[in-house]
């Protein structure tokens, strides 16, 4: 075999990917599951803290977003200036998480931010109601990273069960349960879990999928897209989780039955590259582009992508600034 090179990830195909795939399918939702923030100088150097990564975010337009423990990182009140930049677009994501009491005097205490932060959010699609229920990883957010002193993480397992109870009480039997507390914790959380149907998780930056991912040197997969298994009740859950640093989209498809069961769940972790191939460190010839091109689409799991133009362009500006630092 030859060392194949080529570029991959970046927010522009995430968002590329993801307009793209919404238009293949009915009844879309589209979720972020945390830890949008801090790591690279495009968070603390590019504008306010947190400024590129709401500009971004917002050309995707998220259904829903849960808050990870790097929100956490500026405590309470670098939160709530991320959550208000992300708030400007038009798209008003909703921000999640059920096990969050912030503290009196927090910038996000619910008298001073009303509505900024919910337990859960409903969105509606082909006439039917879906629940997403949002959770932070407790101990860890609370331990390594800034949250208010008096702001509280509660047991992930209680929140999420009693948010769970409260949509089934008004009716609501589809839950998703979108999740930043890790893969391994995902599927202890969903054992105990009586009502949760689908798990999208992040913070353990897990990639799952087939062995085409192994043997097409993305990575090692920890388990399938989606992992199958079982809650309290022994009834389906289905849990995914897109890897880390807007390598993966993700695309699960599930189907209900008429008590909000899922009767099936399949799915694709799509790894995005470009199409800038180069062999043994020179550029690869039009008939190498082809078959490494018919190559990947093959794979099942590598989608050449191109940027979005609007996200491109809405990342301009902020790679600017950064490159100064380089």
């Amino acid at each position: 075999p030859v060392a194949v090179a080529v570029d991959a990830g970046g927010f522009a195909r995430v968002t590329a990917a993801i307009n793209e795939l919404e238009k293949q399918s009915a009844n879309v939702i589209k979720l972020h599951a945390g830890d949008a923030l801090t790591g690279t100088l495009y968070f603390n150097r590019a504008g306010a803290d947190g400024e590129a990564d709401a500009a971004l975010m917002n050309t995707v337009c998220f259904d829903a977003f849960t808050l990870g423990n790097h929100e956490f990182d500026k405590g309470d009140s670098g939160l709530k200036g991320f959550l208000d930049l992300l708030r400007k677009g038009s798209c008003k994501t909703p921000v999640l998480s059920a096990n969050v009491q912030f503290g009196a005097g927090s910038a996000l205490h619910p008298s001073r931010a009303p509505g900024y932060v919910s337990p859960s959010t409903v969105l509606e699609r082909g006439g039917q109601k879906i629940g997403i229920v949002g959770l932070t990883i407790a101990q860890k957010t609370k331990a390594s990273s800034s949250p208010d002193a008096d702001t509280q993480f509660e047991d992930e397992t209680m929140a999420a069960q009693r948010e769970i109870d409260r949509l089934r009480a008004a009716g609501i039997h589809k839950i998703v349960l979108l999740s930043h507390i890790g893969y391994d914790y995902d599927r202890q959380v969903a054992a105990r879990l009586s009502g949760v149907d689908v798990v999208v998780g992040g913070d353990s930056h897990t990639l799952l999928g087939p062995d085409a991912l192994r043997s097409t040197g993305v990575g090692s997969p920890a388990g399938a897209y989606p992992t199958r298994t079982t809650d309290k009740d022994g009834k389906p859950v289905c849990i995914v989780q897109a890897w880390e640093y807007a390598q993966v989209v993700g695309e699960l498809k599930v189907r209900f039955n008429a008590e909000g069961e899922v009767t099936s769940c399949t799915g694709t972790p799509h790894v995005l590259i470009g199409d800038d191939f180069s062999i043994g460190g020179k550029p690869a010839t039009d008939a190498e582009k082809a078959a490494l091109r018919a190559s990947a689409a093959a794979s099942g799991v590598l989608r050449v992508t191109a940027p979005s133009a609007a996200a491109s362009s809405a990342l301009q500006p902020f790679k600017d600034r950064v490159a100064v630092f380089n």
